[in-house]
């Protein structure tokens, strides 16, 4: 079962409880309430009786008057023991609810009967009231529960779709955070890492490819002076030097681009004029700043720039070849 349905389902039983948790309650009140009136009436309707009996040297016996006239429907017996010595009224009927009460008058037992079937039908009536707005009442909660649900879980069915996507490589859009406190923070942090494992791919992307095009150059020599070893075209001793130079310039960029990739290069700062008086060629006309301008870089990582500036403008550009600062104090 999904998380949706569950919390609909949760969301279904605990208003069903609450409902019939309620019913109950008003209910065991309403019963109460006309347990005491059955109470008060018997009690009533017992008095009545007693004032109406009179004791006769013959026996007891009922006072002229109508006592059974009142909206009341009950009977009566005294009783002598266990003979019935007078009675009246209504008798008890086998279906019908009836309730009796027993009290002491002048030496016998009086035993009242009063019919409660009109409490038993009030009773019965005010828990159809309650019970059968009940079923609809429970079917709207449930129908929000499942809003509810919907609601609370479509930012977790997006969450589990962009992390699908992320594992595939397809970094989804940033997803909008939701209105509860929680998931928004869940979201937001999800968001944040998609956004540093893009920078981290876009920055492992990019180490290869600088790595590919500075690499490039000392191995075409290497492999230029292998090649021209192996033909008999150039001696050793002058072969050797340049290769040590292509060595020494292929790991120095190694080095560049390794502290690069882990940012944990020596940045240090860098004056730029005298650092491009100091490795540029004398064919090449420099235009540099008069002040000084200083820069934050790696000084080997920027031999690299500076090789590959040259490089392209020998061989995509005519001589003279310039250098003009762009940095303006």
């Amino acid at each position: 079962m999904s998380l949706r349905r569950r919390l609909a389902l949760a969301f279904l039983l605990v208003a069903a409880l609450a409902g019939a948790l309620e019913a109950l309650m008003g209910y065991g009140s309403f019963r109460n309430l006309v347990e005491r009136d059955i109470q008060g009436d018997l009690v009533e309707v017992t008095e009545r009786v007693r004032r109406s009996l009179e004791l006769t040297p013959s026996g007891p016996r009922l006072a002229r008057g109508e006592i059974f006239g009142s909206h009341y429907v009950f009977g009566f017996r005294l009783l002598d023991g266990e003979e019935v010595v007078l009675e009246g009224g209504f008798a008890p009927r086998e279906g019908e609810a009836w309730r009796t009460w027993k009290t002491a008058w002048q030496g016998y037992t009086l035993e009242v009967s009063l019919r409660v079937e009109e409490y038993r039908r009030a009773l019965a009536a005010y828990l159809r009231a309650m019970v059968l707005p009940l079923a609809p009442l429970v079917g709207l909660a449930g129908l929000l529960g499942l809003f509810l649900a919907h609601r609370l879980t479509r930012p977790l069915a997006l969450l589990g779709q962009a992390l699908d996507h992320l594992s595939r490589l397809r970094f989804p859009q940033a997803l909008p955070e939701p209105p509860e406190r929680e998931l928004a923070r869940v979201v937001e942090a999800f968001n944040r890492m998609v956004r540093a494992v893009q920078v981290a791919l876009e920055r492992e992307r990019a180490f290869t490819r600088h790595a590919s095009h500075e690499l490039r150059t000392p191995l075409a020599v290497l492999q230029a002076q292998v090649e021209a070893l192996k033909g008999g075209y150039l001696p050793p001793e002058q072969a050797l030097p340049e290769m040590e130079r292509a060595l020494s310039r292929a790991k120095a960029t190694l080095a560049g681009l390794l502290d690069l990739a882990r940012l944990q290069g020596d940045l240090s700062p860098l004056e730029l004029g005298a650092f491009l008086r100091a490795r540029l060629p004398r064919d090449v006309v420099a235009r540099l700043p008069r002040t000084p301008a200083w820069v934050l870089g790696h000084e080997g990582l920027l031999e690299r720039v500076l090789e590959n500036l040259l490089d392209n403008a020998w061989l995509h550009g005519k001589p003279p070849v310039e250098v003009l600062s762009l940095i303006h104090i």
